[in-house]
Parts: structure tokens; C-alpha cells; sequence
């Protein structure tokens, strides 16, 4: 379903002389995407093309001053908010697909994906953490306050730096996920990105 303030914006735009072609130029450098920016031209144009005569403007200018206003802050609520989806993964993801609109396929999808993402990152935390020591370093687990004795080899301690490189690997992904988002880029992870785009 194409965004209604884009559709209108791509009206308003060509109505007032300025080329499609530089409109949805705008519109994807300010964070739309491809797919988002077509459903748009296709939804304003659907009939376009049946009423006689109708041409659409080729002369190449900037965008408006206020309408260009308009649509940047109208993004920038979008590109917070598909950040924000990032920052706990599962629980805020789920905070911002439900308060995201219907519509807002960007930020739904970004929120759909840091579920995901966080689920996939809690399995492989309790793999890494807890259950690959369980099972190949008994020992390391105090048997009455099951706690990790670090101390006991080598071999366990390397072992409990890479468990932790992981989850450091992790938290940078998500805070790349998350500057991504706020720029308005759609990065699709594989996998969850997947999912995320077949369910938004």
C-alpha cells in the first residue's frame, strides 16, 4: 500500500511544474526506498494516463522549500524510531513495529528485523555462554552456587574470551543496524531480513 503523504507530495510536486524524475530522486535520498518511492508515482498515476492530453512535466527543479521540510521531518520520525527498534532488539523491536503506522513499511520492517535479530542473538548467547561449557566444561560450573570458576585451564579461559567477542560482536552489529536505520538505509541482514520483508 503506497504512503499517502507521498502520493500527495508527488501530486503537489508535479502539479506545481517540477519533473517526476527529480522527485523521486528527493524522495530516495531523504530514505525512501525504490519500492516505496514506484508504489507512490504507480498510486498517484494509477489514471493518469486515461485522461486526454495529460503530460507529465520534464523540466528539471529543486524541491520546494517547505514541502522539502515537511517530508524530512516526516522521515526523520521514521529513521528514529526504525533506530530505536535496535537498541534491545526483541523488546523495543516489538514497541516500534506497534507503534509504527500501518503504512510505514521502513520502520516495521527495521523493527521486524531487530526481532529477529535479538532472538537469533539469545539462542546464540545461551549456546555460547551456557550450554558449550555445560556440556564440554562441567567443571567450570561451581555445583553449589553454578557460577564459572574462570580459573580452571587454558583451554576454558580462551574459550570464555570468545564467548565473549561474540556478544561484543553482536552489540556492534546492532549499533551499526541501528546507525543504518537512522540514516534511512535499508539493510537487509541475511536470514532475518528475510523473514522481516515477507512479513512486514
Amino acid at each position: 500500500m503506497a504512503d499517502r503523504v507521498l502520493v500527495e507530495y508527488i501530486k503537489e510536486g508535479v502539479s506545481r511544474g517540477y519533473s517526476l524524475e527529480s522527485l523521486k530522486e528527493a524522495l530516495i535520498e531523504q530514505g525512501y526506498s525504490h519500492g516505496e518511492v514506484n508504489d507512490a508515482v504507480n498510486a498517484a498515476y494509477m489514471g493518469a494516463h486515461e485522461e486526454a492530453g495529460r503530460q507529465i512535466p520534464v523540466m528539471r527543479k529543486p524541491i520546494p522549500a517547505h514541502r522539502e521540510i515537511t517530508i524530512s521531518g516526516h522521515i526523520k520520525g521514521r529513521t528514529i524510531l526504525a533506530a530505536i527498534s535496535y537498541i534491545f532488539s526483541v523488546l523495543t523491536g516489538l514497541v516500534v513495529y506497534f507503534a509504527a503506522e500501518r503504512g510505514d513499511r521502513f520502520t516495521r520492517f527495521h523493527a521486524l528485523q531487530a526481532i529477529y535479530l535479538g532472538i537469533g542473538e539469545i539462542v546464540a548467547v545461551f549456546i555460547f555462554s551456557w550450554l558449550v561449557p555445560l556440556i564440554f566444561f562441567p567443571e567450570a560450573f561451581d555445583p553449589v552456587n553454578l557460577l564459572y570458576i574462570t580459573s580452571l585451564s587454558p583451554v576454558f579461559q580462551a574459550y570464555t574470551y570468545f564467548s565473549w567477542a561474540v556478544t561484543a560482536l553482536f552489540v556492534i552489529l546492532n549499533l551499526a543496524m541501528a546507525f543504518y536505520a537512522y540514516h534511512g538505509r535499508d539493510i537487509r541482514l541475511p536470514i532475518v531480513g528475510k523473514i522481516a520483508e515477507e512479513r512486514v
